[in-house]
């Protein structure tokens, strides 16, 4: 737990050191292996993550709380290594499938990796169909603004728009009604309404709207929960809203303060060359594609 509060924290190096000490006193420790993959999210180490958890399947992909969610960790360094292949099969094998059993955080992990698809344009419908009946059957009214935002995603990327204004509207209306010194009252009114419905805005492609939803509220998203890599799926939301809504110095802001902050990402590089490709600069286009292809063989090497 302290490597992974180091990580959240900034501390990528010491927490990567605490969480190898962690495992290696106790080797099933998922919640140490956890903190682990975490750092190497942070950092682009796609490939040392990759392999760092095939190493150790045994000891955290079955007969525990987190199997489902360093799944999780693991299609994302797929994704990033441009996997999507890979990622589909950590999908259907692990995360949402027949007999999953619908805990939340397990929804959580589904929504946000399939969200992540949705945003680079890569259709996954009948995924999202079943991932929504699940979420549906599980609403269990306003107790974690965190779960709602998921749940609209879920809704919003099936195409089940009603059920997400609902959802909306549904909070809006315990807003008016429930204690604000509860806790969940201040994060779904700050947080979980205006990125529910900026979720849904970027379906409709009123991209302006995403914008002007989460702009004012992405330095303050981790006061609803999550982790910084569960709340990159928001964060790119904004990014993409930026670019599609013709809003291209704000775009450039955000990839320049995102790359800054994490130089190894391909999504990174790629959605810089989509800005670049509608400003009409091909020569920045084809760098950026270039180092976010160079990036990404270092994880797809690790796939093997």
């Amino acid at each position: 737990m302290y490597a992974f509060g180091l990580e959240e924290a900034g501390h990528y190096g010491q927490a990567e050191e605490i969480g190898l000490r962690a495992v290696e006193r106790h080797p099933r420790d998922v919640w140490g292996i956890h903190a682990v993959v975490h750092t190497y999210e942070m950092r682009g180490l796609f490939g040392e993550g990759i392999r760092y958890l095939d190493a150790r399947t045994e000891d955290w992909a079955d007969g525990n709380y987190l199997s489902v969610h360093n799944a999780w960790h693991y299609a994302l360094y797929a994704l990033e290594a441009g996997s999507i292949g890979q990622v589909l099969a950590v999908y259907d094998n692990t995360l949402h499938n027949e007999a999953s059993q619908s805990v939340a955080m397990e929804l959580l992990d589904a929504s946000a990796l399939l969200w992540r698809l949705l945003l680079i344009d890569i259709d996954v419908e009948p995924r999202w169909m079943a991932l929504a009946q699940a979420w549906a059957g599980r609403e269990v009214g306003a107790y974690y603004a965190f779960n709602d935002v998921h749940a609209v995603m879920a809704y919003v990327g099936a195409g089940r728009l009603s059920d997400a204004e609902r959802l909306v509207k549904e909070r809006e209306q315990w807003l008016s009604r429930a204690d604000p010194s509860v806790t969940n009252h201040a994060m779904t009114r700050e947080i979980g309404v205006p990125v529910c419905r900026a979720l849904i805005a970027y379906r409709q492609q009123r991209y302006a709207n995403v914008v002007e939803l989460l702009a004012p509220i992405r330095y303050r998203l981790n006061s609803f929960g999550g982790s910084h890599a569960q709340r990159d799926a928001i964060q790119r939301t904004l990014v993409e809203a930026a670019i599609r809504s013709g809003r291209h110095d704000l775009a450039r802001a955000l990839l320049s303060e995102r790359i800054n902050l994490r130089p190894i990402c391909p999504y990174n590089r790629r959605a810089r060359a989509r800005l670049a490709d509608r400003l009409g600069d091909t020569d920045q286009a084809a760098t950026a594609l270039a180092r976010a292809e160079e990036q990404a063989a270092v994880g797809a090497a690790a796939l093997g």
